[in-house]
């Protein structure tokens, strides 16, 4: 059970698993390739390197304890844990003399330092990696990036998962205003987002995630009448939740209104329909 909802986010979000061979350079962010290809292949071969870190721990742990160590990770670049030594990690830099490497801590510093302030006229410095390629960064404690640069990396992907959040909640809608209560569709994008995250990321749902959408997508629409309606208006809500998913400062507001919304609107269907 959900013991915090606004302490939660929506899981909405599309990934593809990436090996070190995959990590396309057109992909990699603007805001670092000043002059040269230099930086995209010191980036491309960190990329690379965090990726068969990521393939060992993944092979590694089992789902259950690799869902601890999500939340250890996470722990490090938000929360008490990250806001007791703040001022540290705004002074960290990367052991390195790289210039394009030192200049990439300084904004990623930078723009975590704004974005904390609802400032959001400061690009991200990895604005524009794939979710998978962020993650490789975010989750990466042994790799060359400092903790603003992994907290920055997981801004990042709290970018894509609210743009996917704002596509989906338009097939949530569309299946409302049709009356269809167990919203298949919606169920069905979801759980392919679900099944398309990296491991250490489906480990932070819970274990009967995918099993309770296929339930529902699976449900017969006659089957569920009167007061069940509510109920399972209530469930589904449940399941879309992460268990223990850090908010950003800039990000709460814009979760807990789109929770709201999706409640409120079920909601007045439900009421209007009985």
């Amino acid at each position: 059970m959900i013991n915090n909802v606004s302490a939660d986010r929506f899981l909405l979000t599309s990934a593809n698993r990436v090996s070190g061979s995959d990590l396309s350079l057109t992909k990699l962010p603007v805001a670092i390739s000043s002059n040269s290809s230099s930086p995209l292949s010191i980036l491309s071969r960190q990329l690379g390197e965090s990726s068969v870190r990521a393939d060992a721990r993944d092979r590694t742990l089992t789902r259950e304890h690799l869902g601890v160590e999500a939340e250890r990770l996470i722990n490090q670049i938000f929360g008490d844990v990250y806001q007791s030594a703040k001022h540290l990690h705004n002074e960290e830099r990367p052991d390195t003399s790289d210039p394009e490497l030192l200049e990439r801590a300084r904004l990623a510093t930078d723009y975590v330092m704004r974005s904390d302030q609802h400032n959001r006229s400061v690009r991200n410095p990895f604005a524009g990696l794939t979710r998978d390629q962020l993650n490789l960064i975010a989750y990466d404690e042994t790799g060359p990036y400092t903790i603003n640069e992994r907290r920055a990396a997981f801004y990042a992907v709290s970018d894509i998962e609210s743009q996917w959040n704002k596509r989906v909640m338009r097939i949530y809608d569309q299946e409302a205003a049709e009356n269809i209560v167990n919203r298949p569709g919606f169920c069905r994008e979801v759980l392919s987002h679900y099944r398309s995250l990296s491991a250490i990321e489906q480990a932070q749902y819970p274990d009967d995630y995918e099993m309770k959408l296929e339930a529902r997508i699976n449900e017969k629409q006659e089957g569920v009448k009167g007061n069940d309606k509510l109920f399972a208006l209530f469930e589904l809500l449940e399941i879309m939740l992460r268990s223990k998913k850090p908010n950003g400062p800039r990000d709460e507001g814009a979760d807990n209104e789109s929770l709201a919304t999706l409640a409120s609107g079920a909601a007045s269907s439900i009421t209007t329909n009985n």
